[in-house]
């Protein structure tokens, strides 16, 4: 199936990254979900966490730099959050629906990671099997980036936002059909 391009939009709020483009691709490698979030303007100004020594599935890594995917079946009120770090560091959790028993999927065992960065740009990719998910059709995608200033201020971009506060968990931003 080809990718499908995006572009993000920062959250309408006071605080840093005004001046940063951010968007990328999503689409299917065979049984692969591949996302490529490419960020263009001042990398600098990012807290960009260090390659880990063993990337592990962590918790909470949208409490600083992270890249996010939300994937459902069309239909299903449930759906996926994955998580990656520039770290490497990951995590996939399973909602039965909006914001309700979340859990780890146990079907993932790993996400695959790319990172590129120079001062002008940083590149990452997510590469996750969807073997073990029991996904045979069309999934509807929500992309979000959580960025973190070296000062501790967040970010937030998506490609839609809700009323209100940010939140990727929004069903109407999960605007891709891979």
């Amino acid at each position: 199936m080809p990718r499908q391009s995006f572009t993000l939009v920062r959250y309408p709020a006071p605080g840093p990254h005004r001046n940063l483009m951010l968007g990328g691709t999503a689409g299917r490698d065979g049984d692969d979900l591949v996302v490529r979030w490419s960020l263009r303007g001042d990398v600098d100004a990012i807290a960009v966490p260090a390659p880990a020594a063993g990337p592990a599935r962590r918790d909470a890594l949208w409490t600083d730099t992270c890249f996010e995917v939300f994937a459902a079946r069309l239909g299903d009120p449930g759906y996926w959050e994955l998580n990656l770090a520039p770290s490497g560091d990951w995590n996939v959790y399973r909602f039965a629906g909006y914001r309700q028993q979340m859990r780890p999927e146990a079907a993932a065992a790993a996400l695959g990671c790319a990172v590129a960065q120079n001062s002008r740009a940083l590149t990452v990719q997510l590469r996750c099997p969807l073997a073990g998910f029991a996904v045979d059709g069309a999934l509807e995608l929500g992309v979000g980036v959580v960025l973190r200033s070296p000062t501790g201020a967040l970010s937030h971009w998506a490609l839609a936002h809700a009323p209100g506060r940010p939140d990727f968990h929004w069903r109407p931003g999960f605007k891709l059909r891979i």
